[in-house]
């Protein structure tokens, strides 16, 4: 989310879906981008507004991917599909059907 746009910038906005909406950090992560960031505003964005983390631009990819495996690692579940085995039948030979007798 952006923190510097207009009409409702993104610390206003991500405010008002922790509180009003009451999605947590968890339910609806948020992960902010700004050109005026500096490392010492993190713990503000993450503590005091309520992002997952927050990024400078212009984005690095690699820490965009990094931020967003971060604040979704413990809240998504993996399911994996039940593993099936599959043999060949074997047919008795009292059930083949002898369409020449």
């Amino acid at each position: 989310m952006d923190v510097q746009i207009p009409v409702m910038d993104g610390v206003e906005s991500t405010k008002q879906i922790r509180g009003e909406l009451g999605l947590c950090k968890s339910a609806l992560p948020i992960i902010g981008l700004t050109a005026s960031f500096q490392h010492s505003d993190l713990d503000y964005y993450r503590d005091i507004v309520g992002m997952n983390s927050c990024l400078g631009k212009p984005l690095q990819i690699d820490a965009l991917n990094r931020a967003i495996s971060t604040a979704v690692q413990h809240h998504v579940e993996i399911q994996k599909p039940p593993a099936v085995l599959l043999r060949p039948t074997r047919r008795s030979s009292s059930s083949l059907v002898d369409n020449d007798q």
